[in-house]
């Protein structure tokens, strides 16, 4: 095998490259340079590290905070399965397992020994209500709108969020149960527009995403109506967040704060439009200042048996 200028392998740099393979976050681990005193933290995706390193870094001062993008769920169950099986030479100060909620609550699976996972469907859905709406402004603005003002916006913001998420049960249901199936299906290519229909106050679901749920049953994969509102009832008495994807709920948010944002700016006379871009993979860089603290990340990081 070829030898690279940074001392890995053709084979090594194949696995780095392809980040859906389990093996690419520990080769990333054996190529990097860790040492006793790192924290060493494995996520699904490139943008976890934005929303958790200001917690770990608050935890861990005095140590390197890395992190290991494995491509997703599977990668970082991969990583954690291979590290066991691995004696490292030289060992961290600790490892962290850290994924997405996804639709666990939904199809009934526990989470991993060892592994942490988010509150809701994923990092993006803490986002998704009018608080963060009101921080971004009182943050970045000066001086802020009123403060009773803001929290009727917020009202509308999550009253909204909830009319949407109705509509949304339908088609959040089918991809549970494609997931269940073990469907191969790039859940990250889905718009909202494909879902619903968001330029109305009367949301409703698109006639194509419609059509979709129809083409699946008469395709290589099939449910019955029955599995279909079995699923439905069990979404309807979980907080939303825990099962409409979390890149679904930044798309929705970014459609409502910029009509609440032209609102704010016709009501005071001053421009708002540069908070726009932030109600989406944003959004993820305020976490620590938004949140303040994640308990259940804070009780793992505590509690999680080193390795």
């Amino acid at each position: 095998m070829t030898r690279q200028s940074d001392g890995s392998t053709d084979f090594e740099q194949m696995l780095m490259k392809e980040q859906s393979n389990p093996n690419a976050g520990f080769v990333q681990l054996l190529l990097s340079d860790y040492d006793e005193k790192s924290v060493c933290i494995f996520v699904e995706g490139k943008d976890d590290p934005a929303f958790y390193f200001d917690f770990f870094s608050a935890w861990f001062p005095e140590s390197s905070i890395l992190f290991f993008p494995c491509g997703g769920r599977r990668g970082v169950i991969g990583v954690k399965s291979a590290l066991a099986a691995y004696s490292l030479s030289v060992q961290p100060k600790a490892i962290y397992y850290l994924r997405d909620r996804d639709f666990d609550d939904v199809l009934g699976r526990r989470c991993e020994a060892e592994v942490y996972r988010t509150d809701y469907y994923s990092v993006e859905s803490y986002f998704a209500n009018g608080t963060f709406f009101s921080y971004l402004l009182r943050r970045f603005s000066a001086p802020a709108p009123n403060l009773n003002y803001l929290r009727s916006i917020e009202k509308q913001i999550n009253d909204t969020l909830v009319k949407v998420s109705k509509v949304m049960l339908g088609p959040m249901a089918l991809l549970a149960i494609l997931r269940s199936k073990g469907v191969d299906f790039n859940f990250d290519k889905l718009k909202i527009d494909q879902i619903i229909d968001l330029s109305t106050a009367n949301f409703r679901m698109q006639k194509r995403s419609m059509k979709m749920m129809m083409a699946l049953e008469l395709g290589n994969v099939s449910y019955s109506l029955k599995e279909l509102m079995g699923v439905s009832r069990v979404m309807r008495k979980m907080d939303f967040k825990q099962w409409v994807r979390g890149k679904i709920l930044s798309q929705v948010m970014r459609r409502i704060c910029a009509y609440h944002l032209e609102q704010v700016e016709a009501k005071t006379g001053r421009s708002y439009r540069f908070l726009a871009d932030m109600f989406g993979r944003l959004a993820l860089q305020y976490s620590f200042g938004y949140l303040k603290r994640l308990d259940t990340l804070e009780r793992y990081v505590h509690s999680a048996i080193k390795s």
